[in-house]
């Protein structure tokens, strides 16, 4: 079976939950035999120096065609120009996009196409790259406000495209589902895959390392949150909450893995209220090295605004650190409070005071993570992605 990925999100550009689901995926099909090619729209930041050195390690072994975004409509006929290049070898039997805006490469094709969701474009015309599920349903009356009156057009225009288009749409939980059924999406034609790691290796190393950091003292309880700093994480909510906690915790550090568009506007936060040497900015890293930076962790935080169910919050129960997590959107259907972690409002007070009760009682948190750490091995194994190879089979057919 010849499968082609398309997507924005590959090896070497970021280290965010989409691009390592992309990158495993690809991977996984390959050892089982499949020939996939992997069209990547890149940003013209990217330097081709840097997609051949990725070539060269990261993604050797995988047929990536670059494709650099030169704007809309352009980059659609350079894709579709590079479909038929590829196909020169033989027809590709299922096209798995991760763009509501892949579907125009379509425009005037019958094609098998599986359309794997990792945001909420689906359910909400909110501005890209993060859209985000709102407590409402999709309408101009409530909308165009959010969105304006152009986007929200486009994106109803665009949304209508894809039911046309797509074969099927592939979510990570029932929330996301149950949101796309909610907006006008036929459940019949959503199928719920979810999340895939490898629980036992991610626990292993995180529990299994010498890491240290210069920044931090013996003794220091650490707060350890893993993110892009951007205003849908919560961050600005979590450095007020530790400002509030550290008045009551004086050894507390807080740790933040990730880089973003507040990462200025944190720093001088940060300078007035004198906490700059009670947090440590890491930026950004390798997947691979998150793990590293949980191992040291006391108390690991997630605390988006309107959804928690991702790949870092399921990387923390695999670390089997103690959680705390904002209680929002399908937060709740893979942790439970007093539990498998500890679920707070997504405020500054709350948050800070579920840090507090977590740190002020580690015998509580050891017996939360281990109930967190058993969870994730019963629901997001790597056998997860032979739920994916099902789906693709039973489309081809």
């Amino acid at each position: 079976m010849r499968i082609c990925q398309i997507t924005n999100v590959f090896p070497p550009v970021g280290a965010g939950g989409a691009q390592t689901h992309n990158h495993s995926l690809v991977r996984y099909l390959i050892q089982r035999g499949y020939d996939v090619d992997v069209i990547v729209v890149r940003s013209p930041l990217l330097s081709e120096r840097e997609a051949a050195e990725a070539a060269n390690n990261v993604n050797k072994g995988i047929k990536v065609h670059n494709i650099w975004y030169n704007g809309f409509p352009f980059w659609v006929f350079r894709v579709r120009n590079k479909i038929k290049e590829i196909e020169k070898e033989g027809e590709i039997d299922i096209f798995d996009i991760h763009s509501i805006y892949d579907v125009f490469i379509f425009l005037f094709q019958r094609r098998t196409i599986l359309y794997s969701l990792h945001f909420f474009e689906l359910s909400c015309p909110g501005p890209q790259p993060n859209r985000t599920p709102r407590p409402c349903l999709p309408s101009f009356r409530k909308c165009w406000r959010c969105c304006g009156v152009r986007n929200y057009f486009l994106w109803r225009s665009v949304r209508w495209l894809a039911t046309k288009k797509v074969t099927r749409f592939m979510v990570k939980y029932e929330y996301m589902k149950r949101l796309a059924v909610e907006s006008g999406i036929a459940e019949d034609k959503i199928e719920v895959v979810p999340f895939w790691l490898d629980v036992d290796r991610f626990w292993e190393r995180a529990n299994n390392t010498g890491f240290r950091m210069n920044v931090i003292d013996e003794g220091d309880k650490l707060i350890v949150h893993v993110g892009r700093l951007s205003p849908e994480n919560g961050v600005l909510e979590l450095l007020k909450a530790f400002t509030i906690l550290g008045k009551k915790i004086s050894n507390a550090k807080l740790v933040l893995v990730g880089d973003g568009i507040l990462k200025k506007h944190m720093d001088a936060f940060c300078s007035e209220n004198h906490i700059e040497n009670k947090v440590v900015f890491v930026g950004a890293v390798q997947r691979e090295d998150v793990f590293k930076y949980l191992s040291i962790a006391d108390c690991a935080v997630s605390c988006q605004l309107t959804h928690n169910y991702n790949w870092a919050l399921l990387e923390y129960m695999c670390a089997q650190k103690p959680i705390v997590a904002t209680n929002v959107g399908g937060t709740s259907e893979i942790l439970t409070d007093g539990y498998s972690a500890i679920l707070a409002e997504p405020t500054p007070e709350s948050l800070s005071s579920k840090m507090q009760l977590m740190l002020e009682n580690p015998q509580l948190g050891k017996k939360l993570a281990q109930n967190a750490l058993t969870i994730v091995k019963e629901k997001h194994t790597l056998e997860n992605l032979k739920k994916y190879e099902e789906l693709v089979h039973r489309l081809k057919e």
